[in-house]
């Protein structure tokens, strides 16, 4: 009867452990795909073309609103 409770308790634990394991590699590949997907996102950020394109857009945007300002 002894045995029969320590080998149930055991098998439960193993059974614990497993799950966590699953659920861990289930979060880490989680991270993964969202780290792999961040870096494919801003990677075209500091594309010298889109750098270019977003300072004549600041600057435009900023003449403009200087205009506003002179203007009023």
């Amino acid at each position: 009867m002894d045995v029969s409770l320590v080998v149930r308790f055991v098998n439960h634990l193993q059974e614990g452990i497993a799950s966590a394991k699953r659920d861990l590699k289930v979060f880490s590949s989680d991270v993964a795909h969202f780290q792999q997907q961040t870096r494919k996102h801003f990677k075209g950020w500091f594309d010298p073309d889109h750098l270019k394109e977003a300072t004549a857009n600041a600057e435009n945007a900023f003449i403009h609103a200087r205009g506003r300002m002179v203007g009023s």
